[in-house]
């Protein structure tokens, strides 16, 4: 009994000194431990280096940038030119040229058309080199793994997702709905996406400061259904409150050849004012555009428009407007 009193007292002694030793070992170690993985992980992020406020919008978009970092993994670089946040897997540079190359003149050339307000907050802008990159994102981000091949706008976020590879042409189309967002957010949707639509197959104008649609591969789907008898009346389109599901294609070519029409007739960037101004006070589009082309019916407008369709079809013409 003796013998074991004696065994235990190398315990009581050494047990606690050893326990008040782990004890601080784990409170130095483990932080060290946590410190170096919340490193690493910062490391296997998207890289942003924010800059100083410029303009107004410059610390909200510093914010966002952040924010999408935190989303990003390390194959993604973000740079904030204000009211724009850019990201891409793809370099600072490259980025910089899109925005200087493609962002710049287009959102240029729709304001000096249609756009009165400035955006006041950030547009975020997601620029994917290949489908894969694109298509990963656009899951995680949104989980859609049905989404568009070009790109899509998500309008509460005010972001844009863009499969860059397929050309520009998305982007000026995307890039209509998020500026269109804040200059006329209750613009109807069928004006919406028909005026996003045209941008995507466009040019210059000569001095830069306007976009000219042309025509492009929506006049087949557009055909098809005019010569089946398919073709919903114009007046049925723009009382629509939306896109039908189950005919996206067709309402997109009708919507975007219509604004080709108006284009055209050099009535697109009145219809666009002048739509803006009147919808403050309920005025539903077929009225503006009665006013517009001075008739009594949408029908009127409508027959025009089969007719100039019907010519467009047969010549395969491209149009270059005057100057509106």
């Amino acid at each position: 009994m003796h013998q074991l009193a004696k065994s235990r007292i190398p315990i009581l002694v050494l047990g606690p000194i050893l326990l008040v030793w782990f004890s601080y070992w784990i409170s130095i170690e483990r932080p060290r431990q946590i410190e170096a993985a919340s490193v690493n992980s910062a490391r296997r992020r998207a890289v942003f280096v924010p800059i100083d406020g410029k303009t107004e919008q410059q610390p909200h978009c510093n914010l966002a940038a952040r924010a999408l970092a935190a989303r990003l993994d390390q194959r993604f670089r973000i740079v904030v030119r204000s009211p724009y946040v850019l990201a891409g897997n793809m370099t600072p540079e490259e980025l910089d040229e899109h925005y200087s190359r493609t962002i710049v003149p287009t959102a240029r050339a729709l304001t000096t058309s249609y756009f009165d307000q400035e955006p006041t907050a950030p547009i975020v802008i997601l620029l994917f080199a290949n489908e894969a990159s694109y298509r990963d994102i656009a899951w995680k981000f949104d989980k859609r793994d049905d989404t568009a091949y070009y790109g899509y706008y998500v309008r509460p976020e005010r972001r844009i997702m863009l499969n860059i590879a397929t050309g520009n042409g998305t982007l000026a189309h995307e890039l209509t709905h998020a500026l269109a967002h804040f200059d006329f957010p209750t613009m109807p949707e069928w004006f919406d996406e028909g005026l996003a639509s045209l941008h995507e197959e466009s040019e210059f104008s000569d001095d830069g400061l306007r976009l000219i649609g042309r025509s492009n591969w929506r006049l087949h789907q557009l055909r098809h259904t005019l010569r089946r008898n398919r073709l919903r009346p114009l007046g049925t389109m723009i009382a629509a409150t939306g896109i039908r599901p189950g005919h996206e294609t067709v309402d997109y070519a009708h919507a975007r050849y219509f604004c080709l029409f108006l284009q055209e007739r050099q009535l697109l960037t009145h219809f666009y004012r002048k739509l803006r101004m009147r919808a403050a006070d309920g005025v539903a589009s077929d009225v503006v555009l009665r006013e517009l082309f001075d008739v009594v019916s949408v029908a009127e407008i409508d027959k025009e428009f089969r007719d100039w369709l019907a010519e467009l079809q047969d010549s395969k013409r491209h149009f270059v407007p005057s100057a509106e």
